[in-house]
């Protein structure tokens, strides 16, 4: 697969490139120059694959390469996520089941396989960390439909931290190749910079941080055109209030919901969620969940609903034990049964 930028469509890089490099020459984010696209029958056939297998597929789509599901055994483990099915129409996928107990393995673990001879960030790439996820979403789903916890084309909403601005980019990217995802759900911090972007049509590009911008930058290139992206980053730049073209926020409305989930709403979800679900969430999960509820709440919406959940509950005691009151012994017995 070839590649271009969000700001130069007519310079072309290697998957390579993406790989060892955030940016190009100009400060562009690399895209594929044609964005893969599942047909109907590939989406029906993820119910016939195991979880490795799907994602296999999804990282040699992208990357070219030769992948099989006895690699990525060897590299992130035969199940590294599992779906656990909450109330409500809840969805939980604990990306965690790792030696570390962090979701930050199966990234680190895919870079080291497809970088042997290491790469420019020392770490993985933006774009790499976007594909994975997206591979992870695609996985998840087949899971879905294998289990029948899906019907066949049925949507699925899929809520995020915004804080984690490639989860949010994956997901809008996966919904654009074909993966059948309804509404993307974003939990945002205090400062609700994102909400203002996709409710009010703008943002103060002096108060954004760099992560920010950048999923902005794919965001409006995705919807938009590059010719948009240059009036976006004028405005960068100047470090000014951008505001998106007129009559464009409805169509960024329809597919994406934002809510403002501060740290004191984050403790309630994890106290609420361990004492009518016996379940406990990580700080990203909850800030999700949060938003979940918002959403339906305003909308009416009962849609089956997946939230990833990125780190195991011992990695962040200190706050859900503040968070559910629980002692430390009755804390560590419970991560002992998860």
């Amino acid at each position: 697969m070839l590649y271009i930028t969000t700001r130069d469509k007519h310079d072309v890089h290697t998957a390579n490139k993406t790989l060892i490099s955030n940016f190009s020459s100009d400060g562009g984010l690399y895209l594929p120059r044609t964005m893969p696209h599942f047909s109907e029958q590939e989406i029906l056939d993820l119910r016939t694959k195991s979880f490795n297998e799907v994602f296999a597929t999804v990282l040699n789509c992208f990357f070219s390469e030769s992948s099989t599901e006895r690699d990525l055994d060897l590299h992130i483990g035969r199940v590294p996520v599992k779906v656990i099915p909450v109330n409500r129409k809840i969805l939980v996928a604990q990306a965690w089941h790792n030696p570390e107990h962090m979701y930050s393995y199966i990234e680190d673990n895919i870079y080291s396989k497809l970088c042997k001879g290491g790469s420019e960030t020392e770490m993985p790439t933006q774009w790499l960390k976007i594909v994975v996820r997206i591979a992870l979403l695609f996985s998840v789903y087949g899971q879905l439909l294998q289990t029948q916890q899906l019907h066949t084309w049925q949507t699925l909403d899929v809520a995020i931290n915004a804080d984690d601005h490639i989860s949010a980019i994956a997901v809008y990217y996966a919904k654009q190749i074909g993966l059948p995802i309804g509404k993307l759900i974003c939990g945002c911090d205090e400062t609700g910079l994102l909400w203002d972007f996709v409710h009010l049509g703008e943002i103060s590009t002096a108060s954004a941080s760099n992560g920010l911008l950048q999923m902005l930058e794919r965001l409006i290139h995705a919807t938009f055109d590059a010719t948009e992206v240059e009036r976006f980053l004028q405005a960068t730049q100047k470090r000014c209030t951008y505001t998106l073209p007129e009559n464009a926020d409805a169509g960024l409305t329809e597919s994406i919901f934002c809510a403002v989930v501060g740290k004191s709403r984050v403790a309630d979800v994890i106290n609420s969620m361990y004492r009518t679900d016996d379940f406990l969430l990580d700080t990203c999960a909850a800030r999700s969940f949060g938003a979940v509820q918002d959403y339906r709440s305003k909308s009416g919406s009962s849609n089956l609903t997946l939230l990833f959940s990125d780190n195991h509950p011992i990695l962040e005691a200190d706050c859900i034990l503040r968070a559910t009151g629980l002692t430390k012994s009755a804390f560590l017995n419970k991560c002992q049964s998860i």
